[in-house]
């Protein structure tokens, strides 16, 4: 491919940037010295850098998050508080849909997790995803590889076709997708059974498809044909009428919301011995889900009502249940209740420190504190964000990326985050009032390190210090302290505004908008 730098459209509506570890390919930059079968160890950008995608395509908010309701209003879910981003960081490899709903894929290749039927290892710039024939109600996609005697004007009206993907996910070596008609499509790794291909039934639907090891292009998942979602019935045989309406993975395991609410996963049970779901199977003990979201080995689940449920391995806490452990079956996490305080408000009377967590002033009944409204899962950490603005965090406190400070002790509950600076910090911008105070509307957790984004427009990361996933200049081999990423100068006067962002295994991706404000 050409791999002429390609000038940032300053133009669009918004811009993706990359910065971090970019061996594999994840950065997307024409820049990256990798080559198809070979990587280049420890290659990183240090700063944030214009991503442009091809095709003319630009990215953007889809909102397909669905309404959380809550005892007095309903919440829209937007702007940066959507429930699926349009951004995706793996462990090794990256992902965006375009506003049209393209899906570009980039990086390690292994298994196929790309889904772009190549035996290509490592692709170093965006490259669309083709879809078959799934606006015909075809099950399956086949491999081109596999059916290279098919009428070339077949092939030629095939690869025409639009297919618009609603929700996107990477996992360890493998990749979920959902469309605008509400179905689910996997690809990717698939001993576990976590691309949803059930590697025991070798009939038509599966011609073509490498089920044994992996699947080389997007699959239907199929989902059991169950009258009452009671999880008694288990057919294999996909049921058309399943409405998929966000989807997460796992380390080796996939994870789908249906429309009614419903939880299904697939692949390995996080936090279970037994043998491994081979289709979609439902998850009891929660209901009414919103969205989940997928830690490497643990799942958080955000339900309509605003409760946060989790489950999975919990040895460094990220379950918030008080107590290291796994759990097998959904637990609620009631330490939000206590924690998740109205740290954005100056007037909430919260009193909280850096490493510390939150405490409730007895007069303070503002439900705005407590209502929980996104989730986020990292390797080993977990995050939840209020309606008023407060961040809170537990799981593994290594490297700092719990944000708390100095502070790398595991927290096995809900902790809140401290985002007020006095007067005096370089981070109030010099708010003479006094302490100003940060409202978090997006996270994103990658492995070792964590991004926080505010109302304003900033960046701000914490975590491990090394191959540049911080964005920014630390001393030290990592930060507990929250430090805004500086974007590259605008060619005017405008200013960059961080939208939302995406946290990979050593790499991070972002959306901002120029603006005048």
């Amino acid at each position: 491919p050409d791999r002429a730098p390609v000038a940032m459209d300053e133009s669009a509506d918004e811009v993706i940037f990359v910065w971090g570890c970019g061996e594999d390919g994840q950065l997307g930059l024409p820049s990256a010295p990798v080559t198809s079968h070979a990587c280049t160890p420890d290659w990183c950008v240090p700063t944030p850098t214009a991503l442009v995608l091809p095709d003319g395509e630009r990215v953007g908010d889809r909102r397909v998050g669905r309404s959380i309701e809550s005892s007095e209003n309903e919440i829209e879910i937007e702007n940066n508080t959507t429930l699926w981003k349009p951004i995706v960081a793996g462990s090794r490899n990256s992902a965006a849909v375009s506003k049209s709903g393209a899906l570009y894929t980039w990086g390690w290749n292994s298994h196929d997790t790309l889904g772009l039927d190549t035996d290509e290892e490592y692709i170093s710039l965006p490259r669309k995803v083709v879809w078959g024939d799934e606006i015909s109600g075809t099950e399956t996609m086949g491999s081109k590889k596999e059916n290279k005697a098919t009428d070339a004007s077949s092939n030629k009206e095939k690869e025409t076709k639009q297919i618009v993907t609603d929700s996107f996910s990477l996992g360890g070596w493998h990749a979920v997708a959902v469309t605008d008609s509400n179905r689910a499509f996997a690809w990717g790794g698939n001993e576990y059974g976590q691309a949803g291909v059930d590697s025991s039934a070798r009939d038509e639907r599966h011609a073509g498809i490498h089920v044994s090891e992996h699947v080389s292009v997007p699959s239907a998942v199929a989902f059991p044909r169950v009258a009452d979602l009671s999880g008694r019935t288990q057919k294999t045989t996909q049921d058309l009428s399943v409405k998929v309406v966000q989807c997460a993975c796992g380390g080796m395991n996939s994870f789908a919301v249906l429309e009614n609410g419903s939880v299904y996963q697939w692949g390995a049970l996080v936090g279970s011995e037994q043998e491994p779901a081979r289709v979609p199977r439902l998850v009891r003990g929660v209901r009414s889900v919103a969205a989940v979201a997928a830690g490497m080995f643990h799942v958080i689940a955000l339900t309509n009502e605003n409760k946060v449920f989790a489950w999975g391995k919990g040895d460094y806490g990220q379950l918030g249940l008080g107590r290291p452990g796994n759990w097998d079956a959904p637990m609620e996490v009631i330490g939000l209740s206590g924690c998740a305080s109205g740290l954005g408000d100056a007037t909430s009377g919260v009193k909280v420190g850096r490493g510390g967590g939150a405490t409730k002033d007895d007069n303070d009944d503002d439900a705005k504190n407590y209502r929980v409204t996104f989730v986020a899962a990292g390797g080993w950490h977990s995050c939840a964000l209020t309606e008023s603005g407060t961040c809170v965090m537990w799981g593994r406190g290594e490297y700092g990326r719990l944000g708390m400070g100095d502070d790398q002790t595991d927290k096995q509950t809900p902790t809140a985050v401290d985002f007020s600076f006095s007067a005096s910090d370089p981070c109030s911008d010099g708010n003479a009032s006094g302490t100003r105070f940060r409202k978090i509307t997006d996270a994103a957790l990658g492995g070792s390190h964590t991004v926080f984004v505010d109302t304003e427009g900033t960046a701000w990361t914490v975590g491990r210090n090394n191959h540049g996933r911080l964005g920014r200049v630390v001393h030290g081999k990592w930060t507990g302290n929250p430090g805004p990423v500086l974007f590259p100068p605008h060619s005017s006067s405008k200013t960059w505004r961080c939208k939302t962002a995406a946290a990979g295994g050593r790499h991070t991706i972002a959306i901002a908008v120029a603006t005048t404000e």
